[in-house]
């Protein structure tokens, strides 16, 4: 049995783990992404590049900065499993 404070013991409700990634935790999840991949506001495309190949995410070769940013996150917004880095090699 794990530890649940006094006034979730009985309730009823039980919260996470979530499988996959819950609906409202994906626009901050997003913002962590992007906070990441982004310097003084400008897109770093050399990491997008760099996550987006970790993560097994097509991308266009000849994109600017914007273009990689937005194929990157239509991937992860699509695919979940993208979106959690599942495939990553670390």
């Amino acid at each position: 049995m794990t530890w649940r404070p006094l006034d979730r013991r009985n309730s009823g409700t039980e919260e996470g783990p979530y499988e996959g990634v819950p609906s409202h935790l994906t626009a901050l999840l997003w913002d962590w992404v992007r906070s990441y991949i982004t310097y003084r506001g400008d897109f770093q495309t050399a990491i997008i590049r760099r996550v987006a190949l970790m993560a097994r995410i097509s991308i266009r070769a000849d994109g600017n900065s914007i273009d990689v940013y937005e194929d990157l996150k239509k991937a992860c917004l699509s695919d979940e499993q993208k979106f959690l880095m599942r495939s990553m090699r670390y």
